[in-house]
């Protein structure tokens, strides 16, 4: 029997029931590092000996979690109080943290087995990882969520843990070929989550469909309202930045599209107000500025310890006035309120992930275009697969949904 194959929600059934020992399951997990990872580089720190003692405690426990022996990456943003904790920096290289983020101590007591700590962009912005494309290994996997992604993609892990503050999960999500959850803004605590910019700094997983992503959902919180299964009312959002969107993308929207009408969804489409088009660049400052803030003591104390692209980020972020961050952040706020108006007559958007395929090359992690805009407006979205490009990569769209939750998007990107 082939464990991993069985996916998260199968995996969980099996561990629960008694068919499976999560003994078993962290033995298939760590076979399958073992073969993928001298090319794939999605783990920054993993134990072995960790792993299988971990996976004992969980199997001597009389009461099981709704998680209980699910393997789980853990991005290398999150501080964990067994493992190291790097955030892709070589300043905190060897760091310890003495307890747990709040994410990873409900997971624990969900009964989830932590496996080890996926790679992170330096400090979750632009510095890539060593991290390969798990269906090509000369391109990016995206970032900064690189190393869970690709750990998913590859069939190591049935789900991993990252963050967004620009595209982190659904770029790499898109070039990955798997779904990728972004909370709502705020929906989850970020204690213990080496922060960026407050003002978008999200959590959220990778998983390789979409019902393993809504399981974990369920299990860190059960506030899921029910929906309608089918007669969605959704929109389809180019988004200003259309012009960037390859033709892969177009296909994948145009797809999506197809898919979901045929479903019994109403689909329309949503052009946004000409106050949109200068929200991507208030995002831009926004996180400069905040980020600015967040790694003062780095810029401060380590500054050669930086990568360039970091450094300049920072000092640029630094030098804007509080005049201009608050002219941005206003017009955030002037386009968060034209968005709760949609949700009057659409229960989702789709819009395209990313820009198109992964582009070859491990020295950057592709453009974030087409999240920058949804991530300023605070919402969850759930990007999914939709199709393969010219180079026989995966190419996605996004779905976002209204309020905290955005289950209708969960539901939206379920398959038939």
């Amino acid at each position: 029997m082939d464990i991993l194959s069985q996916g998260a929600t199968g995996i969980v059934a099996a561990a629960q029931s008694g068919r499976l020992k999560v003994a078993e399951i962290a033995e298939a997990v760590l076979a399958r590092i073992a073969v993928t990872e001298p090319s794939l580089h999605a783990w920054a720190y993993v134990d072995p000996a960790a792993v299988r003692a971990r996976a004992a405690v969980l199997d001597a426990q009389s009461v099981k979690g709704p998680l209980h022996g699910l393997p789980i990456g853990v991005k290398d943003l999150m501080d964990t109080a067994d493992m190291p904790t790097e955030y892709g920096s070589s300043i905190y290289r060897g760091w310890a943290p003495t307890q747990d983020a709040e994410m990873i101590a409900r997971l624990r007591k969900a009964g989830a087995l932590l496996i080890g700590k996926t790679t992170t962009t330096e400090f979750a912005c632009f510095q890539p990882t060593p991290t390969t494309n798990p269906h090509n290994a000369g391109h990016t996997p995206g970032g900064s969520s690189s190393g869970s992604a690709a750990a998913v993609s590859a069939n190591v892990v049935p789900v991993a843990l990252g963050s967004q503050t620009a595209a982190s999960i659904t770029r790499p999500a898109s070039y990955c070929g798997v779904v990728g959850y972004k909370s709502s803004h705020r929906r989850f605590p970020l204690s213990g989550i080496k922060g960026l910019a407050p003002s978008f700094d999200s959590f959220g997983w990778l998983a390789k469909d979409v019902g393993d992503a809504a399981m974990l959902f369920a299990a860190l919180d059960s506030a899921v309202p029910p929906v309608a299964e089918q007669g969605l009312r959704i929109a389809i959002c180019q988004t200003p930045m259309w012009a960037e969107a390859e033709h892969d993308t177009r296909m994948a929207l145009q797809i999506a599209g197809q898919i979901l009408s045929d479903s019994g969804h109403l689909l329309s489409d949503l052009v946004l107000p000409d106050a949109f088009e200068e929200l991507t660049q208030g995002h831009i400052d926004i996180m400069s500025a905040e980020a600015a803030g967040s790694l003062s003591k780095e810029m401060a104390s380590h500054p050669t310890a930086l990568s360039q692209g970091m450094f300049d980020m920072l000092e640029s972020g630094a030098s804007l006035s509080r005049s201009h961050i608050q002219k941005a952040q206003d017009l955030r706020a002037t386009c968060i309120g034209h968005i709760a108006q949609v949700w009057n007559q659409y229960d989702c958007i789709i819009a395209p992930s990313a820009p198109g395929e992964a582009p070859e090359s491990l020295d950057a992690t592709g453009s974030p275009i087409f999240s920058r805009l949804w991530t300023s407006l605070g919402l969850p979205s759930i990007a999914v697969p939709v199709t393969k490009g010219a180079n026989g990569l995966p190419v996605g769209v996004q779905i976002l949904g209204p309020g905290a939750l955005g289950c209708r998007a969960f539901r939206a990107g379920k398959k038939d």
